[in-house]
């Protein structure tokens, strides 16, 4: 297994935990805060539930995609795993905040 996968792997597991435990109560510490999500508990659970979707559903594609990569085309690269992760942040991000509105 490559590290990009097992990176991946950690990351799957992580956002079904965060899928499995959301927030319930506005906090400082744990899940997704920002001003909009923190505005008031409906917007709290909102952002926190399309969160964790889409979290899952992102680390699940990359998680196949890594996979077929690594072991077919035999590519791996970590700097292109973490642009990649970077943008779907900033897309999943901006897609969460637009659906606040």
């Amino acid at each position: 297994m490559s590290i990009e996968t097992s990176i991946l792997l950690i990351l799957l597991v992580i956002s079904i935990v965060y899928y499995l435990l959301q927030p319930r109560k506005i906090n400082y510490f744990y899940g997704y805060r920002t001003r909009k999500s923190m505005k008031n508990i409906e917007n709290w659970k909102i952002a926190n539930e399309l969160a964790a979707r889409g979290l899952m559903v992102i680390m699940l594609i990359n998680l196949l995609l890594s996979v077929l990569l690594t072991h077919f085309l035999r590519l791996t690269s970590l700097k292109v795993l973490a642009v990649v992760l970077v943008i779907e942040f900033v897309g999943l991000f901006y897609w969460v905040e637009k659906k606040l509105k």
